[in-house]
């Protein structure tokens, strides 16, 4: 502000506002700054590229749409614009174009995943007899979300080795038993095997294996928990009883969107007032201090398992969720892992979620067990809980 004061027709100021402005969440005003700078200079493509941010932050992704085209008429190479571009459409479901504007986040220098492998990269050829490596990229549910492509690529008789992060190895290996596990590291451990022909992130094979909706097929799961586990969990949690184990997440630690996708646990207050419901935590992190104020406002516990690291052993957390009847949560991992567990799972998300979820509908194409309750106005969680209280009421398991 001091800056546009000396200098109020400069392009980088209001350029550099708008950026401080998004940060600070103030969306509607970062918009307006990047309207100034590019009414200074029509042909900022990085400004286009910024204002179309803004824009689908506010669910206004047709405009975010037409900023990233103007962004990549100026500069064709743009690897930032074609990849928001590529967000925003399969935010829209348009999945064809989306995942081929969506490869532009393997040119993004900020992609810290993204590491060199000495393999080939999968163009989408025959895969009969062919090794193929589908390598980790993202988080731990994003992990668990592409690897529903990998019963594809056994279909398709191929040999796959599976790069995950080392605590999915156990979930995964008994999940595909015909395939060859590797942990995720830097440089891959598969540096230099001649034995493997091509090579693909996870994400990568969408482009190739769901170019629609309805290339995603209708599986009740794809990935097993430990049986046992799961029923010595499902035992313990019921206590001899035979109340419905509704597991409950609510905050999510992303360090970009997580405030806007999170609430607390105080909201989900109302569903309390259904009878014959157990619930459970199902959230990773420290939540004694969250648990004791909801049991002394409403006087019903949410059961903390002690024996049980969310974070660290996911093999634990894979056979708690399957122990459960129903997931209640904002879009966490615990989400993916119900839905590739075929749990079904009532999933609250802010008005504009991650783009797997996209802007509409009440179904996922992802997963079949999953079911999406969205927020109509941003920050207003009431009404969500509300819908979700009043489905819970009538809630039949299986």
């Amino acid at each position: 502000q001091k800056a546009l004061a000396i200098q109020p027709d400069s392009v980088d100021v209001h350029y550099n506002l708008g950026v401080a402005l998004h940060a600070l969440g103030k969306l509607d005003e970062a918009v307006a700054s990047y309207h100034k700078a590019l009414a200074i200079k029509p042909y900022k493509a990085g400004a286009h590229n910024n204002l179309g941010i803004s824009l689908k932050e506010l669910g206004k992704l047709d405009e975010a749409v037409a900023s990233y085209h103007k962004a990549l008429a100026i500069d064709p190479d743009h690897a930032k614009a074609h990849y928001n571009l590529g967000v925003a459409l399969l935010m829209e479901r348009q999945l064809k174009e989306g995942w081929e504007e969506y490869e532009w986040r393997l040119q993004c220098s900020d992609m810290e995943y993204l590491r060199d492998f000495t393999q080939p990269p999968w163009q989408g050829k025959d895969l009969q007899g062919k090794t193929i490596l589908v390598a980790s990229e993202q988080g731990i549910g994003d992990e668990v979300m592409f690897a529903g492509q990998v019963p594809d690529l056994l279909d398709a008789d191929a040999h796959v080795v599976l790069e995950c992060e080392k605590r999915l190895m156990p979930v995964f290996e008994r999940s595909f038993p015909d395939v060859e596990c590797i942990f995720k590291a830097d440089p891959p451990v598969t540096t230099g095997r001649g034995d493997i022909d091509f090579q693909i992130y996870g994400a990568s094979l969408c482009r190739w294996l769901r170019p629609d909706v309805e290339s995603y097929p209708d599986r009740e799961s794809y990935l097993i928990a430990d049986g046992g586990w799961r029923d010595a969990l499902r035992a313990k949690y019921r206590g001899g009883g035979d109340d419905l184990l509704v597991g409950l997440a609510w905050n999510s630690m992303n360090v970009e969107m997580g405030h806007r996708k999170s609430l607390p646990l105080a909201a989900y207050a109302p569903l309390t007032e259904i009878t014959g419901i157990r619930f459970i935590d199902l959230q990773y992190g420290d939540t004694a201090g969250e648990r004791k104020a909801f049991e002394t406002e409403t006087g019903v516990e949410v059961f903390h398992d002690p024996d049980i690291d969310q974070l660290q052993d996911l093999d634990a957390f894979a056979a708690q969720v399957a122990a459960m009847d129903l997931l209640v949560s904002v879009s966490t991992t615990a989400v993916h892992f119900a839905g590739a567990l075929g749990v079904p799972a009532w999933v609250l998300l802010n008005t504009v979620p991650r783009l797997w979820w996209t802007q509409e509908g009440e179904t996922s194409h992802l997963y079949s067990s999953v079911r999406l309750y969205r927020q109509r106005q941003a920050g207003e969680w009431a009404d969500v809980v509300d819908e979700v209280k009043e489905d819970l009421g009538g809630f039949k398991p299986g």
